[in-house]
């Protein structure tokens, strides 16, 4: 039996802040996750196929940074991953 499974994650824009004043303020942008599986299930086993962040979306998760002490810096999404699965089942 084959299958396919698709997720996708949407985050908006949003900032570090709610005050602009404030000496932390960051804006981040929106950015967009796609997860893609494709694969067979036998008998007790299972193959597949996988790609996470499919289109390599480099979105920030956190901005950082508290002036004088640490200079600015990001959180990101993971980078996209490509990879194959095996599994069995008892």
């Amino acid at each position: 039996m084959g299958f396919v499974w698709f997720n996708l994650q949407y985050t908006g824009d949003r900032a570090t802040e709610f005050n602009v004043n404030e000496p932390n303020y960051r804006e981040m942008d929106a950015y967009t996750v796609a997860n893609l599986r494709v694969g067979v299930r036998f008998r007790d086993y299972e193959v597949s196929l996988f790609a996470n962040n499919l289109f390599d979306d480099d979105g920030v998760v956190r901005a950082i940074g508290r002036p004088p002490f640490d200079p600015p810096a990001s959180i990101r999404v993971n980078p996209r991953s490509i990879g194959i699965t095996f599994r069995g089942h008892y």
